[in-house]
Order: structure tokens, then sequence, then C-alpha cells
């Protein structure tokens, strides 16, 4: 690991921010499906929370469901860009509303790839695009970073090895918030959040209906958010050197 890197972690800034997060709503729908009544539902529900993990933090049981189970779970079987698979996951989040919605296009590209065969139809799903308030004397800022090599380590878009050593560095020096260029959206810059007591807001705040539909080929993604006119990814806007590039 660079030095740089390091020479961040050892000089952590202060950071005041609102930050954006977007999640799929689709429990209810998905648990509704399968029982057919909201008693049922409930029950079942109930039932599968007794097997969910604890939370790492206990006091996070007593918070928004939305900023506390990104606490709760481990990240996927690829980890995440600063965490191993047999660590408890950070909050990820963007410092503005179109550069998370770029950042979960490109997650639901990922998604759907892995599908055998083309839809019969469009797909579509909605999501929850909402913000909290952060506050921390604690932030390691990447974006300081200018050695175009280092750089190319925190905004690697398939392979995660040497972030994870970060996040583990980070974690050591008891950094609360990591702030870095995010990796899909050219200026965007994205935050993971370790330490929950950072995020001031009882609540999510600015909370916004997000309904995406990804066309038939699995190449296209149509965004409309509320009143907004509808915006149009393609999977092409993501390849590096012709390639699709995937964690999985």
């Amino acid at each position: 690991m660079g030095s740089l890197f390091s020479d961040v972690i050892a000089r952590p800034v202060g950071l005041t921010k609102d930050v954006y997060r977007i999640v799929e709503t689709q429990a209810d729908t998905a648990t509704m499906a399968l029982m057919q009544n909201i008693e049922k539902q409930s029950a079942l529900e109930s039932l599968l929370d007794e097997y969910k993990p604890p939370y790492a933090d206990p006091q996070l049981q007593h918070r928004h469901y939305l900023i506390a189970s990104p606490f709760r779970y481990p990240p996927l079987p690829w980890g995440s860009r600063f965490g191993q698979r047999f660590e408890h996951s950070f909050f990820y989040a963007s410092e503005s509303s179109a550069t998370c919605i770029t950042e979960s296009v490109y997650y639901r590209f990922v998604f759907f790839a892995g599908k055998a065969s083309n839809f019969s139809i469009p797909v579509l799903t909605e999501h929850c695009l909402f913000s909290v308030s952060v506050t921390s004397d604690a932030c390691a800022d990447f974006t300081q970073v200018t050695d175009s090599n280092l750089l190319s380590v925190i905004t690697s878009v398939d392979d995660y090895t040497q972030t994870h050593k970060i996040g583990r560095e980070c974690r050591n020096n008891d950094i609360d918030v990591i702030r870095y260029p995010s990796a899909r959206d050219l200026f965007g810059i994205n935050v993971a959040i370790d330490n929950p007591n950072v995020i001031i807001s009882d609540e999510p705040i600015l909370k916004r209906t997000v309904i995406m539909q990804i066309n038939q080929a699995r190449d296209r993604i149509t965004v409309k958010t509320d009143k907004d006119f509808p915006v149009i990814f393609t999977q092409a806007q993501f390849t590096v050197d012709g390639i699709f590039p995937s964690i999985l």
C-alpha cells in the first residue's frame, strides 16, 4: 500500500455533509406474493427477522431500519470496496443523488448480467432514494490523492484487494468515514461510513421514489425520479476497454 494512503489515514479531517443512499423497496411485495394476506405476511416477516444476523452495535436496533440495516449484514461474497466478506459492512453512500443513482444502475447491470436469458418484457423495480446528515472529525479523505497510480487503486472497477487493506487500516485507526472518488461517476464522490454514530439523522430525510426499468436485452436502464424527465443509462457507459467490469 502506498505511503500516501497511510498518510491520509494518519491525518483525518472533519466532514459534515448530507449523503445519499438508494435501496430497492421490494421486501413487502416479495413476502406478500408468497403469503397472499397481511396476517400471514406479518408472521413470516417476524420469523425471518429471527434468523437475521445480530447488529454489530446493539444500539442500532433502536435506529431507523434504513440507517441500521447496512451495518447489520456482511458484504456480498466478493466483499465490498473496503470491507472483506467476514467483516461487518460499511454504510455506503454518495455526496450527490446523481452519483448515488449512477452507482445503483451499475450494480443493477451486474445483477441482471447473471441471468441466463433475455426477458420477454422490460423489468421495472421501485427504489427509495434518501439522504442522511453525517458529521465526523475522523474522515480519511482519499479525494486528496492526486497520483494517478494511487487513484487507480482507490477506484478500481474490478479488484478490491488493495482497498480491503485500506479499509482494514482505517478501522485499525478508528476512522469513522472513508471519502473517495466514485469508480462509476467521473466527478462523483462516495463515502463509506464505519461508525453509525456519525449519522446524526434520526431517520432518513428527503425520501424520493425512483423507478428503474431494464430492457429485454439487459443493456439499457431507464431511470425515472418523481417529476424529473427519465434518464437512460447504457451498459456500454460502464465498459472498460470494451469489457463490462464485474466483481462477481
